[in-house]
């Protein structure tokens, strides 16, 4: 044991000194570290220090069925370890046959047990849900489907234009058990989830260098302002206090929605309205980004002057990483503010569709949806499973 902790001490103190020359540093009081040992009978853990301080050693991390650590950590273990592991290459596996796919099952369901501490009698549809994880199978094609749009979105991938003759469909299609290629595959399963045809996002990897990123500035007047315990005209002074202090600048209103069947976007500049509706696959977040890129084609069409581009989208001014000659100040919404409600108008009454690509981050929400729905489906016909009756409705 003295030599293993001799051993480990010498890797613990390179990993500090590597951090210390390279600009990082290790906070020895926020450090623990785990004893993984098979050596037998009862020995003393090792004491590892960093800079003179000693780690505490946590102990019982791992677990089985009856012992050891909560059914979050182990579950997070489990996903890093060992489902991190069955999902690599499931792209290439996921061709085989079921039987074959099945010998993996068996794996998931004693990880699950294990986590859960529910019994070896218990049905394996109430592991999944207890445990709130995918069947295999389902996870399988979660994670191609998304691979698939992936390829979609990359322009210089080989398999973008791959494409199978018309021979090969028809000999594919009298053998039902010869494996088809991988597009093909997922073009057979996007038709049987229903999910829409859609054109992805072309991926522009080197837009901007990494080290000449454009930096972007947005104002946000009603920081120090909680929507929950602030009345309404306190938001309206504020915002006109604000409009007083650019009155040299024209205001834009730009809002985005989405509902259950529809997106939109407005865009309200000098008491003009545009209304533009996008694909219902498109999320919030990118109705609400095409809405300040709209506005701003549309200031790069009239004269040269001062804007200001006024949104309620935290999350977009956030992530937005392009700079332009204008500021945007941020908005809180449904408040009353004259101006934003027009544009909010405007997103909500569309009809002018634009044919805009749906980014890969919303095409991945919208597969998660289906296969969450496909589950469900699967799980209502449980009727007899005592789970269902407690917890009818899954919740991912």
């Amino acid at each position: 044991m003295r030599l293993i902790e001799r051993q480990l001490q010498t890797a613990v103190n390179n990993i500090v000194k590597w951090c210390d020359t390279n600009g990082h540093s290790i906070s020895a009081s926020k450090s623990c570290c785990v004893h993984f040992c098979r050596k037998r009978g009862i020995h003393p853990d090792p004491e590892i220090r960093i800079r003179d301080v000693l780690l505490p050693v946590v102990p019982d991390v791992l677990s089985n069925t009856s012992w050891g650590a909560n059914r979050t950590s182990l579950l997070r273990v489990y996903q890093a370890i060992v489902l991190s592991r069955i999902d690599y290459g499931c792209v290439v596996y996921g061709s085989a046959c079921n039987s074959t796919l099945q010998k993996l099952d068996p794996v998931h369901h004693m990880a699950l047990r294990i986590c859960s501490g529910l019994f070896r009698t218990s049905p394996v549809q109430s592991l999944y849900v207890n445990c709130n994880q995918l069947p295999l199978d389902l996870r399988r094609r979660k994670l191609s489907l998304a691979y698939y749009f992936k390829i979609l979105s990359m322009p210089s991938h080989p398999l973008q234009n791959v494409y199978m003759s018309t021979s090969m469909k028809r000999l594919y299609d009298a053998r039902p058990s010869n494996i088809r290629p991988f597009m093909d595959r997922m073009k057979l399963h996007i038709s049987e989830l229903g999910l829409p045809n859609v054109h992805i996002e072309q991926r522009n990897l080197f837009l901007f260098q990494p080290w000449n990123t454009p930096r972007f500035h947005y104002i946000n007047p009603f920081a120090t302002y909680s929507k929950s315990t602030v009345a309404p005209v306190v938001f309206q002074r504020v915002f006109a206090y604000h409009l007083s202090q650019y009155s040299r600048y024209s205001t834009i209103y730009a809002d985005g929605t989405k509902r259950a069947d529809y997106v939109g976007c407005g865009v309200v500049i000098e008491d003009i309205i545009h209304g533009y509706r996008l694909d219902t696959s498109c999320s919030v977040f990118t109705a609400e980004a095409d809405a300040i890129y709209r506005a701003l084609q549309l200031i790069d069409s009239n004269m040269p002057r001062k804007f200001c581009i006024y949104t309620d989208s935290m999350s977009v001014l956030e992530a937005l990483e392009n700079y332009h000659d204008c500021c945007h100040p941020v908005l809180p919404s449904h408040v009353g503010i004259i101006g934003n409600e027009p544009a909010d108008s405007a997103a909500n009454s569309a009809t002018t569709h634009l044919p805009l690509a749906v980014p890969l981050s919303d095409m991945k929400r919208v597969i998660m949806h289906h296969i969450s729905k496909l589950w469900q489906e699967s799980w209502s016909q449980q009727l007899d499973n005592k789970l269902h009756s407690v917890k009818p409705v899954l919740g991912l």
